[in-house]
């Protein structure tokens, strides 16, 4: 009976398996060294476009769970070379002693081993040199992509979502490609990010799944072919590419973790989005993070959830309702759920509550007068607010470097043997990488505003500010007002006799200066405060009674 065996071919990348005369030699080199000793060729299993330096290769697996059935189909398995097999030292030897275990050797047409233990070092030391060659390449390879991107050319792989690639330059028989922007799906980018700040015009700014259902709902399609996920709309708001900054280099390719931020590669993109508008949506997003504020205050038709607290405990304020829904009142949340041991409490009517508070922004806070005497105000302290704007950053960084340790210390003990890659792992590492990300894009974008000088505003433009947001505050609906309170309010600690109300005089600032553009006003992240104490704030609110 002959001998049977299966022929194992490789190349690295599609663009090789296309236009490359390897994979055909291979087999024809394989096949003749299957005549000349006396193998039958059972099957033949070939891998375009897989890297050997990881054992995530479909084919191969398909080869491996092949070789080695309980119905022992094979005898041996034909490689070119070991590197076609691995080029990772440590997966060539399991590999190669699982097929050895089913009783199938693993043979070489261009290198010869001794069936003893020389051979088997030989084969042990080969390994290691490939390996070796093989990440040296890959750094070789790396460093031009690297100068590449810093060039401001696309390295190859698929553009995002929004661009297109086109020919910039020849060089010999290279094509030197640059992201240009594709119309049809940019105009969806503008859309997400549109939904996202001001909403579609019938509602206030929309949410990461109510932006899904309405592209979804209109038909649109990703460039897939498939409709809109969770996931694919997230990103796009994330990504920096969009005005007009790409990152190259951010992923380790093998790990898919993110790179320390001095390795990425900086490269210029057309832009799909101005800047001030980016920003936003990034603060928007870290505002209504988990860790920031939970998703019930974001999305609870309440005006001032989130918002209102009891002014003796601290504790949040919440709905409760009385004669089956027809009175409604904000309540402090601590004593509906401690009793009155926790806090005396603090019940005030919904509706007295959520017109004071919108009418005593619009007359003492949004009025124009006051708004000139802010802006001038930051316009001088700009130099202090910058000293802030280096404090938050520092602590931003020391908040990444806590993440990323957290992160080590899980694969430490995945190394170490007293952590197992369960799901609970697995869904722990994604926590932690989020929240490290999430890092990054703080850190980024407060280093971008440090950048940024404070200008001073017409009083024409002010006017105009005020006049606008008068309306959305005390006359919009219940979403676009709590939209806009959400951006010039951090807080509101109701008292016995008075309410007391802090926000943000750069919000009201940078809210301002977008007038003159867009309907939505954005508060940036890192702001002064100002709050209604009449000793702390002479321009602010006043003391309120009811």
């Amino acid at each position: 009976m002959a001998k049977r065996a299966a022929i194992y071919a490789r190349v690295s990348t599609t663009r090789q398996a296309e236009h490359d005369l390897s994979i055909p030699d291979q087999r024809a080199q394989a096949q003749r060294y299957c005549a000349d000793h006396g193998f039958e060729v059972v099957r033949e299993f070939i891998e375009p476009g897989a890297s050997a330096t990881t054992d995530k290769r479909p084919i191969f697996q398909d080869m491996i769970a092949f070789a080695c059935r309980s119905d022992r189909p094979l005898d041996a398995v034909i490689v070119h070379s070991l590197s076609r097999f691995a080029r990772d030292a440590i997966d060539a030897g399991i590999y190669e002693r699982k097929l050895e275990k089913n009783g199938v050797k693993l043979l070489s047409v261009t290198q010869a081993f001794a069936d003893d233990p020389n051979g088997t070092m030989m084969k042990q030391i080969i390994a290691a040199v490939d390996q070796h060659q093989s990440a040296e390449n890959a750094k070789h390879t790396l460093r031009a992509m690297m100068e590449n991107a810093r060039n401001g050319f696309w390295n190859g792989s698929r553009p995002p979502y929004g661009y297109k690639t086109y020919e910039a330059e020849r060089r010999a028989d290279k094509s030197k490609r640059k992201l240009a922007i594709e119309d049809h799906e940019a105009k969806i980018v503008k859309l997400a990010f549109k939904l996202y700040l001001h909403g579609d015009g019938r509602s206030g700014p929309m949410g990461i799944k109510a932006i899904v259902n309405y592209l979804n709902g209109k038909g649109l399609r990703h460039r897939t072919g498939g409709g809109f996920s969770v996931q694919v709309v997230q990103q796009m708001l994330r990504r920096t590419t969009y005005m007009g900054t790409h990152f190259f280099n951010k992923l380790d390719s093998r790990t898919r973790r993110l790179k320390p931020r001095d390795e990425w590669v900086e490269m210029p993109s057309p832009v799909i989005i101005d800047e001030e508008a980016f920003i936003a949506v990034q603060n928007r997003l870290a505002r209504n993070h988990p860790k920031t504020t939970p998703p019930r205050s974001v999305n609870s038709p309440v005006l001032l959830t989130g918002l209102a607290h009891c002014g003796d405990c601290g504790g949040p304020m919440r709905l409760r309702t009385g004669k089956s829904g027809k009175y409604r009142y904000y309540t402090c949340g601590k004593k509906a759920d401690l009793g009155a041991t926790a806090c005396k409490g603090r019940t005030v009517p919904m509706g007295l509550l959520d017109d004071l508070v919108a009418e005593q922004l619009c007359d003492k806070v949004l009025e124009p007068e006051r708004l000139r005497k802010v802006t001038a105000a930051l316009v001088s302290r700009s130099s202090s607010a910058k000293e802030r704007l280096l404090q938050e950053s520092k602590r931003l960084k020391g908040e990444k470097r806590k993440a990323d340790e957290k992160i080590n210390r899980l694969f430490e003990g995945v190394e170490d043997g007293y952590i197992e890659l369960t799901p609970s792992f697995r869904k722990r590492q994604a926590k932690h990488e989020q929240d490290r990300d999430q890092l990054i894009r703080l850190i980024a974008l407060n280093e971008r505003q440090l950048d940024q000088p404070i200008k001073p505003i017409a009083q024409s433009s002010l006017d105009a500010f005020s006049k606008a947001m008068r309306a959305q505050i005390t006359g919009g609906s219940t979403p676009f007002r709590k939209a806009y309170l959400r951006l010039f309010i951090d807080r509101i600690d109701v008292g016995e006799d008075e309410i007391r109300i802090s926000g943000s005089d750069l919000a009201l600032m940078a809210a301002a200066q977008q007038q003159k553009n867009t309907a939505e006003p954005v508060v940036p992240t890192f702001a002064q405060e100002w709050c209604g104490w009449r000793e702390s704030n002479p321009h602010s609110l006043a003391r309120t009674r009811f």
